[in-house]
Formats: C-alpha cells, sequence, structure tokens
C-alpha cells in the first residue's frame, strides 16, 4: 500500500476525543426525506435533524469512534420490497445493456428504417432533460427501500455533517 504522504494527501492524525456520528438512512421516515441532510442552514433541516435525534435515529459516540461490528446490522425487509429493487436494479443497470444488444440485433438484422428509429430513439432518451424533482424522488417509496437494500448509513465525525451542509454538492472518490 502507498503511504498517504505519497499519494499527495497528509495523514491526519486520529482525534480520539472526537464526536462520531451515525444516521441510519434507511430508518429515516418518509416524510423527512432529505431534508435531514439537506443543505444550507434552513430550520426545516433543524426541526428534522431534531426529530431523527428524538427517534433514535442518529446515533453519536462522543468518546470516539464506535466499537468494531456496531454498525453492522441489515436492515429488515419484505419480499415485495426486495423483488422491487431487484426489478428495478435490473431495468436501470441492465437496460442499457440491452438496448445496446437491440441496436446491435437491428444493425445486423434490420432495415435502414429500423436503425433510423433505434438511433433517434437513443438519442432522444440520451438528450432529454432530467426532472428537477429531487424531494420527490427521495421521498419515495423505492428510494427508501434502496437504502434499506444496502443497509444506508451515513457515518461521519465531528462537524463534517455541517461542513458538507454549507457547501454545493459535488460528487468525489
Amino acid at each position: 500500500a502507498m503511504p498517504a504522504a505519497k499519494a499527495g494527501m497528509a495523514a491526519a492524525p486520529p482525534k480520539g476525543g472526537e464526536a462520531h456520528h451515525c444516521l441510519d438512512v434507511w430508518r429515516t421516515p418518509r416524510e423527512l426525506g432529505a431534508s435531514a441532510i439537506a443543505y444550507g442552514g434552513s430550520p426545516a433541516r433543524e426541526a428534522a435533524q431534531a426529530a431523527l435525534r428524538e427517534q433514535g435515529l442518529l446515533k453519536s459516540s462522543a468518546a470516539g469512534p464506535f466499537p468494531n461490528g456496531a454498525l453492522a446490522g441489515q436492515a429488515p425487509m419484505l419480499f415485495h420490497e426486495e423483488a422491487a429493487v431487484v426489478l428495478a436494479l435490473v431495468v436501470v443497470m441492465g437496460g442499457p445493456l440491452y438496448w445496446l444488444g437491440l441496436g446491435l440485433f437491428v444493425l445486423a438484422c434490420g432495415t435502414w428504417t429500423q436503425v433510423l428509429l433505434h438511433a433517434v430513439a437513443t438519442a432522444v432518451l440520451a438528450f432529454h432533460p432530467l426532472p428537477k424533482a429531487y424531494d420527490q424522488i427521495n421521498r419515495s417509496w423505492l428510494v427508501q427501500q434502496l437504502y434499506r437494500y444496502f443497509s444506508y448509513r451515513m457515518v461521519f465525525r465531528g462537524d463534517a455533517m455541517a461542513q458538507c451542509q454549507r457547501n454545493t454538492p459535488w460528487i468525489g472518490v
């Protein structure tokens, strides 16, 4: 393994007394949606986080990291909930592969009209704008089941969540 200093990052010393927190996102009530982790200092976010603390969904460990295995539990799911998630993942992850295979089949065995229709349909699917319905998506039944399927938790230390909420969203690895 490459030391952190050689990778261009300085290794931070562990802070033993810093508070650690865990939000079981899969247990968050649908009516809160993503308002509990929303960006900015909104009163709605503060109220949602207070509700999470009252319901015991936002756990804290003031003395340092959580003990090993303390956050290793799986979310319980019913058969129809898991089937819905698996079906959604098959469509989202298998749909593009199916579409590519269909395009190759149409190119090899179809008419030029079918090839043109497939190309137009591909362009429409690729370039149409997605709706900006973030709050409705975060409150949807399927997204809640995805959180449960993966037993999704947000684990953070100190004021990391507050710092993230003050900044704009970004995608990092």
